[in-house]
């Protein structure tokens, strides 16, 4: 209900498509617009992908804010990882697993594979043969519990070829594990793509 007070000749409130406002300290009446889109079947899609895009990637992005080689210039390492991915996330049919969690030029990890057996996630690898890696490189995975909102990371020698969380992961989730190499040259970072495996619960 639209209200006239006469005294300061002020109008507030709507009366049908009129709406009284304040626009530069002056008291208006405008008029409402009707919204020049709609909100398609597809479009909520989409925004929905981008939710849960966003609230996967803060589970762990905190935690391997310094274990990328990602381009983060003037960005959060949660951001660079939404960014990398932002072409892939609308598209419902597009695993977890192949979402770009690291980038680089470097070799990635060899004949990759993790395990669940009862929550304890065991990974494997063959040590890198690029002979560019110094002995500072290292094999970062990432175990990532979307339901029950846990993450680990482990940072292991890439020639040990095998490692196993220190936290049980859910038995009853589907559990991501991402895997790429890192390396330092002077102060920058570089490493490889990272590889990526589901591991679907029984």
């Amino acid at each position: 209900m639209g209200i006239m007070n006469y005294s300061k000749g002020g109008f507030t409130g709507s009366v049908g498509a009129q709406t009284g406002r304040n626009w530069k300290g002056l008291n208006v009446l405008a008029v409402k617009s009707a919204p020049t889109y709609t909100r398609t079947e597809a479009q909520a899609s989409v925004r929905e992908g981008f939710k849960r895009f966003n609230h996967w990637v803060s589970i762990f992005a905190p935690e391997i804010k310094y274990d990328v080689s990602l381009n983060v210039a003037k960005m959060s390492v949660r951001n660079a990882i939404v960014s990398a991915n932002k072409e892939y996330i609308k598209d419902a049919t597009y695993g977890y697993e192949n979402f770009a969690i690291n980038q680089g030029g470097r070799q990635k990890p060899i004949s990759f594979t993790a395990t669940n057996n009862e929550g304890l996630i065991t990974c494997t690898w063959t040590k890198p043969t690029s002979t560019v890696y110094s002995d500072k490189t290292k094999m970062i995975i990432l175990i990532v519990d979307e339901d029950d909102e846990m993450c680990e990371v482990l940072r292991v020698a890439p020639d040990a070829e095998t490692a196993t969380n220190t936290i049980n992961m859910g038995t009853n989730s589907d559990i991501y594990v991402y895997a790429w190499l890192l390396d330092t040259v002077g102060s920058t970072r570089v490493g490889s793509k990272n590889v990526g495996i589901k591991i679907a619960h029984s």
